[in-house]
C-alpha cells in the first residue's frame, strides 16, 4: 500500500484501502503512513482516504482509534466541512456518557467560526474538567471538580482550602490546569492517607515524577512539607537521604544547586558517564570538590583523577584550592600528591587560613593532620589558631576532640580575651557548655554575655534565637542562681535584640518561676468576654491566616527567582504583619487579669465600676469603666486607661470631679459606685 502511494496509483490504492478496511483487524499504522505518503503527491486523495478510515471506526463505535487518522486529515485540510462533521460525531461518541455534551460543543464554538482543530481542542480541554477531575490553580492550590452546571456554564471546585468555589467555564479554561490522578497534588486533595503510608523514597519519587522528572531540593521541600506532619520535615528528609544512597532510581546532579532526578529504567553506565561529563564542564573548585563523589564508581576513578589534575590551578593562583586538589588526588590513590601537599604547606608563611578555607570536610581533616605533623608550634597554640580560623561548628568539633581538659580550659580563656571579635566561637562554647564542656562562668553570666554581644554580631541573631527556643536554657539558668540571677537575666533579656515573641516567652518563663519579679504596672484588666474575643483573634491568626500565608510563600518560592518575585515579597511582608500582630496579642494576653464582679472595690472608682454622675442641673447618668478591650463610647463604656477617665479613678461617692469625656464635660458629683454586673 505504501508503494502504491509512492507511485500515485490512486485507483489501486483505493481498492487496497477498502480491502484493508474490510479486514478483521485494521492495520491503522500502515493505513495512516500510506496516507501520509500519498499527501505528498495529492492532499485531496489522502484526505478522502483518511475520511473513509475515520468513518469505519465511528461505525464500529471506536472513536479513540479514529483520532490519529482524523488529526492527520485535519492537518492536511483544516477547513474541510466533512471533517468538521466527523469531529463532532467523534466527540459525541467519545463522550456519550456526558448528558450535556451538545452544550459543551456549542460553548466551545458558539458562532461556528473557529478552526476545527481549535474547536476540538477547546472541547477536550473543557471535558478534562468534568466532575472527579483533579485540578491546580496558581493562587488557590489544588482541588477536585465536584459539579459541572451546563445551564449556568459553571464549575464547582473543592480546593483543599476553599471548598465549594464556583468558577465559570471560560475562566476555568484559563485558570485551571488538569492533573492526572497519579500526580502528587491529586493525592493531596483526597488521598493524603495514602501519602502518609508511603515509604519516604517512594513519596520522593512521586514528587519528582509530578515535577517533570527532576527538581531542586528547595522546590521539593516547598511541595512536600505541607503534606507531612507538622515539624517532621527534618527527620523525614534525613530518612529519605539515607534511602536515596541505596536507591539507583534517584540520582543527584553535580551542579549547584543540585537537582534530584528520577532515572528509573535508565542504564547506570549512562548515568555515570553523564556525571563525568558534568565534572569535565565545571570550574576548578566544583570539579575538585565533587571528584570523590563521582569516583565512587571504580570504572571512572582514573578518568576523575585526570580531570582533577588538569584543573589544578597552581599554588601561585589559588593555594587553598590547589592544596585541596592535591589531597583529593591522594585520597583517590595518587601517593605522590601528599608530598606535594606537604611542600605547599611548608612554603606558606601562615598556612592556617589556607588549611581552614578548604571546603571538603574530610579533606580539611586530612590537611589539619598534615599540618600538625610538620608544624613546630606547640599543639595547644596551633589548636587555638585553627579554632579561631574555623567557620562552622563541625570544624570546631573536630579540633577540640584532640584536646586535653587543660587545653580546653585554656581555649575558653583565649576566646574570652578576644571578645567580641570571637563572638561566633564564644557562642559555640556556650552551646557546648550545655553538653558538659568545661566553662568557668555560671549559666547566667555566660548567657548575659552572649545576649549583650548580639548588637555587634547580627549574624548570630537567628542561631541564638534557635538555641534559646523553648526556654529550657533560660529556665535552668534562672533556677541555678535563684532570685538574684533571675533578676539579672530578666534585665538583660528585656533589652536583648531577640524576636519579640521569643523575648516575651522567656520573660514570662522567669516571671512564672519568680512571681515577685513581675511588673504589675503592666496589667491589663478585662472581662471574660473581652478575653475570649482577644483569644479568638489570636486563634484565627495562628490557625487560619498564618498557614494560608505560609502556603502563599511556598507557592511564590516555587515560581523561581526571589529577587524579582513580587508575590514572594508581598507574602513575606504579610507574614511580618501577621507575626507582629500575633506577638502583640500574646504580649497583651500575658498581662491580662480578669475582672471579678464579686470582688470589685466599690469604695473607690476603678476598673469594673458602674458610676452614676449628677450634673449641675440635677440630671443623673451612668457610665461604665472596664478594660481597653471592652471600650465602647457609644454605649458609655470607657477604658480605665483612657486619658479622659483619669480624673474619675480613685474617686468616692459624694466627691466632685471635672470631666472632659465625650458627653460628660464639666463638673459632676459622684452619686453611686457599683460593680458593672
Amino acid at each position: 500500500m505504501k508503494r502504491l502511494a509512492e507511485r500515485g496509483d490512486w485507483e489501486a490504492l483505493e481498492e487496497a484501502w477498502i480491502e484493508g478496511l474490510s479486514s478483521e483487524r485494521i492495520d491503522v499504522d500502515t493505513l495512516v503512513e500510506a496516507a501520509r505518503i500519498a499527501a505528498r503527491k495529492d492532499r485531496k486523495h489522502a484526505v478522502m482516504l483518511l475520511g473513509l478510515l475515520v468513518e469505519e471506526f465511528l461505525e464500529q463505535e471506536d472513536p479513540v482509534a479514529a483520532e490519529p487518522a482524523l488529526r492527520l486529515a485535519l492537518d492536511l485540510a483544516p477547513l474541510n466541512r466533512d471533517l468538521r462533521k466527523q469531529v463532532g460525531e467523534l466527540i459525541q461518541r467519545k463522550f456519550k456518557d456526558c448528558p450535556f455534551i451538545s452544550r459543551v460543543l456549542a460553548f466551545s464554538d458558539p458562532a461556528g467560526n473557529a478552526g476545527t482543530n481549535e474547536w476540538w481542542a477547546a472541547v477536550e480541554d473543557l471535558m478534562d474538567l468534568r466532575p472527579g477531575a483533579y485540578v491546580n490553580h496558581r493562587s488557590w492550590g489544588h482541588g477536585i471538580v465536584v459539579e459541572m452546571d451546563p445551564l449556568a456554564e459553571e464549575l464547582v471546585i473543592d480546593f483543599v482550602d476553599k471548598a465549594g468555589h464556583v468558577m465559570s467555564w471560560s475562566m476555568a479554561l484559563k485558570a485551571l490546569d488538569p492533573l492526572p490522578a497519579n500526580h502528587l497534588f491529586a493525592y493531596a486533595v483526597d488521598r493524603r492517607d495514602e501519602l502518609s503510608a508511603m515509604e519516604p523514597i517512594d513519596l520522593l519519587g512521586l514528587a519528582l515524577r509530578s515535577l517533570e522528572g527532576e527538581a531542586e531540593p528547595k522546590r521539593i521541600r516547598a511541595v512536600l512539607e505541607p503534606l507531612l506532619p507538622k515539624g517532621s520535615w527534618t527527620s523525614w528528609w534525613s530518612q529519605t537521604r539515607a534511602q536515596m544512597a541505596r536507591d539507583p532510581r534517584i540520582q543527584s546532579s553535580l551542579g549547584r544547586p543540585p537537582r534530584l532526578r528520577w532515572v528509573e529504567g535508565k542504564d547506570s553506565a549512562d548515568a555515570a558517564r553523564t556525571q563525568l561529563e558534568e565534572l569535565n564542564s565545571m570550574n576548578a573548585g566544583d570539579a575538585i570538590r565533587l571528584a570523590p563523589r563521582v569516583a565512587r564508581d571504580e570504572s571512572l576513578r582514573d578518568a576523575v583523577r585526570e580531570v582533577v589534575r588538569r584543573k589544578l590551578p597552581g599554588a601561585g593562583k589559588a593555594p587553598s584550592l590547589t592544596l585541596e586538589g592535591l589531597l583529593v588526588l591522594h585520597k583517590l590513590g595518587e601517593d605522590a600528591a601528599k608530598e606535594q601537599a606537604e611542600a605547599l604547606i611548608r612554603g606558606v608563611g601562615d598556612p592556617v587560613p589556607m588549611v581552614m578555607s578548604i571546603r571538603l570536610f574530610e579533606i580539611k581533616k586530612q590537611a589539619i593532620s598534615v599540618l600538625e605533623e610538620i608544624s613546630e608550634k606547640p599543639r595547644a597554640a596551633l589548636a587555638a589558631e585553627l579554632f579561631f580560623a574555623a567557620k562552622n561548628p563541625r570544624d570546631r568539633d573536630s579540633i577540640i576532640k584532640c584536646l586535653t581538659e587543660e587545653e580546653k580550659s585554656q581555649l575558653v580563656w583565649t576566646v574570652l580575651r578576644h571578645l567580641p571579635e570571637q563572638g561566633n566561637a564564644y557562642f559555640w562554647l556556650v552551646q557546648k557548655a550545655e553538653e558538659g564542656y568545661p566553662f568557668p562562668y555560671p549559666r547566667v553570666e555566660r548567657l548575659s554575655t552572649l545576649l549583650q554581644l548580639l548588637p555587634q554580631l547580627s549574624a548570630l541573631l537567628n542561631p541564638v534565637a534557635a538555641f534559646l527556643e523553648g526556654g529550657r536554657v533560660v529556665r535552668e539558668a534562672a533556677q541555678e542562681r535563684g532570685l538574684e540571677g533571675a533578676s539579672q537575666l530578666k534585665k538583660v533579656l528585656s533589652d536583648a535584640q531577640l524576636p519579640i515573641s521569643l523575648r516575651k516567652d522567656l520573660l514570662d518563663e522567669i516571671d512564672r518561676l519568680f512571681p515577685e519579679l513581675r511588673d504589675e504596672g503592666e496589667i491589663i484588666f478585662t472581662t471574660e468576654q473581652g478575653l475570649a474575643k482577644r483569644g479568638e483573634e489570636l486563634r484565627y491568626l495562628v490557625k487560619e491566616e498564618l498557614p494560608q500565608n505560609k502556603r502563599a510563600i511556598a507557592e511564590a518560592m516555587a515560581h523561581g527567582d526571589l529577587k524579582e518575585n513580587f508575590e514572594y515579597k508581598a507574602a513575606k511582608e504579610q507574614q511580618e504583619r501577621i507575626l507582629g500582630r500575633i506577638s502583640e496579642i500574646e504580649k497583651e494576653l500575658s498581662k491580662a487579669r480578669l475582672l471579678n464582679p464579686d470582688a470589685i472595690d466599690t469604695e473607690r472608682i476603678g476598673p469594673g465600676c458602674l458610676v452614676t454622675l449628677r450634673d449641675g442641673d440635677g440630671t443623673e447618668s451612668t457610665l461604665t469603666i472596664l478594660g481597653p478591650w471592652e471600650s465602647h463610647p457609644a454605649r458609655h463604656i470607657y477604658s480605665y486607661l483612657a486619658p479622659g477617665v483619669h480624673p474619675l479613678l480613685g474617686g468616692r461617692e459624694g466627691e466632685n470631679v471635672i470631666l472632659e469625656l465625650g458627653p460628660w464635660t464639666g463638673t459632676y458629683a459622684v452619686v453611686a459606685i457599683r460593680a458593672w454586673q
